[in-house]
């Protein structure tokens, strides 16, 4: 249905508050806004910086490393659960080139962090992310992200043979809690002890 004056009328009638109607449309990509909006592009290219070197890792739902602008993703792992049912047992971590099979939520994540462009390639409007040259690390934890996960996720960027291998000097979580800062959730101290090592 078009939006038109009488059906506006209509639903005013008949939803008392209503403030606003919109027509469905596509949404609009903003990352070639942003990246300009937060001052990336200048630091870019006053300080000659990419994040090339750097190591980045994205706990969230996956990376899909296929997408021409994520093709730079050094490693990218999938959590697939206990590995064993004992206090002791590990996590088992799958290699798979998508490991976003869910919401595409890492997938925009990554590319907001370090995507390459490479899609928008020719076009006028080149959208890049904020760390185009960083080395992406994706830990795919699934979208019913839980405590154990994401710290799950923590444990393999810490890995010495992952950290150093890939220099990992930023993690990446990008999820939403409410209350105030809880200095001894588990993830307040995985976070910290990310910090501490650097």
């Amino acid at each position: 249905t078009m939006v038109t004056p009488a059906v506006v009328q209509a639903l005013q009638a008949a939803l008392p508050g209503l403030v606003s109607i919109y027509q469905d449309a596509p949404l609009a990509y903003k990352l070639a806004e942003s990246v300009p909006f937060i001052g990336a592009d200048t630091a870019q290219a006053s300080y000659d910086v990419s994040g090339r070197g750097i190591g980045v890792g994205i706990v969230d739902s996956g990376i899909d490393a296929t997408h021409p602008d994520l093709a730079h993703t050094a490693k990218n792992v999938k959590l697939v659960g206990p590995i064993t049912d004992t206090p002791a047992g590990g996590y088992l971590y799958v290699d798979m080139a998508d490991t976003d099979t869910t919401s595409g939520h890492g997938s925009h994540v990554a590319s907001t962090i370090g995507g390459s462009g490479a899609a928008s390639a020719g076009s006028a409007r080149v959208r890049r992310g904020v760390a185009p040259g960083a080395t992406l690390v994706g830990v795919g934890t699934g979208e019913g992200l839980s405590i154990l996960y994401a710290l799950q996720g923590f444990d393999y960027l810490m890995k010495p043979e992952v950290r150093e291998t890939y220099n990992v000097r930023v993690i990446s979580n990008s999820w939403g809690t409410s209350g105030e800062f809880a200095p001894y959730n588990p993830i307040s101290l995985a976070a910290k002890r990310a910090y501490d090592t650097g």
